[in-house]
C-alpha cells in the first residue's frame, strides 16, 4: 500500500505537475503480470511498461479530480502463478512442480510506481462547457418563447385592426401563419 494521500496532495497543488518526493515515487502502487508464453500474450514489454490513466481506485482518484497519472512498471523478475492465483518465486515454483508433477505458467512481474501526477483543469472545463450548453439551451428556449409571443401579438393586432375583436383559434393560427415569414413562403410556394 502506498504511503501517500494522493487526493489531498492533488487538491493542495496548483495546475501542472504535482510535487512528489523520490521516496513517494519509489513506492510500488500495484503489480501486473505478463505471460512469457507468446501464444497467450499479445504484448511483450522488454523494459519499462508505461501506463497513463485519469482515474485510479488504488490512489482514490476519479476522473472528476482532473489528474493525469503516469505509471512506470519496472520488471521485478520471473514468477509462477498457480490456478488459484497464488504467486510463487522461481524456487518455490520448481519445488511445487517437482512435488506435483505439473508445470506452472511463468509470468514477468512488473511493479508500477507513480512516475508523474499532473493536475489539470479538466473538471472545471467540463463544468464550464456544461454551463455554456445549459445557457445556450436557455437562451434558445427564451428566443423561441419571444418569437411565439411576438407572432401571436402581431396576429392579434392584425385581426383587431380588421375589426375581428373575438377571433376563434383557427383564425388566430391562420393569421400567425400569414405573419410568419417562413410559413408564409412555404404556403405561397405550395
Amino acid at each position: 500500500m502506498i504511503d501517500l494521500d494522493v487526493p489531498t496532495r492533488v487538491n493542495e497543488s496548483n495546475l501542472g505537475e504535482v510535487p512528489m518526493t523520490d521516496s513517494e515515487r519509489g513506492q510500488i502502487v500495484f503489480r501486473k503480470y505478463e505471460s512469457t508464453n507468446k501464444m497467450v500474450t499479445d504484448t511483450i514489454h522488454m523494459a519499462d511498461w508505461h501506463i497513463q490513466v485519469t482515474a485510479d481506485d488504488r490512489l482514490g482518484l476519479t476522473e472528476d479530480d482532473g489528474v493525469i497519472i503516469d505509471f512506470i512498471g519496472k520488471p521485478l523478475g520471473l514468477v509462477a502463478m498457480t490456478n488459484r492465483g497464488e504467486i510463487l518465486t522461481e524456487e518455490e515454483a520448481e519445488l511445487r512442480e517437482e512435488a506435483t508433477g505439473q508445470n506452472l505458467h511463468r509470468y514477468k512481474q512488473f511493479g508500477f510506481r507513480i512516475h508523474k501526477l499532473t493536475k489539470t483543469d479538466g473538471p472545471a472545463g467540463r463544468r464550464q462547457l456544461q454551463l455554456s450548453q445549459d445557457q445556450k439551451r436557455a437562451d434558445s428556449e427564451s428566443n423561441l418563447v419571444d418569437s411565439i409571443s411576438s407572432a401571436f401579438s402581431e396576429a392579434m393586432g392584425n385581426l383587431n385592426a380588421r375589426g375581428d375583436l373575438n377571433p376563434d383559434t383557427a383564425d388566430i393560427i391562420d393569421e400567425v401563419k400569414r405573419a410568419s415569414p417562413t410559413k408564409g413562403r412555404k404556403a405561397k410556394a405550395g
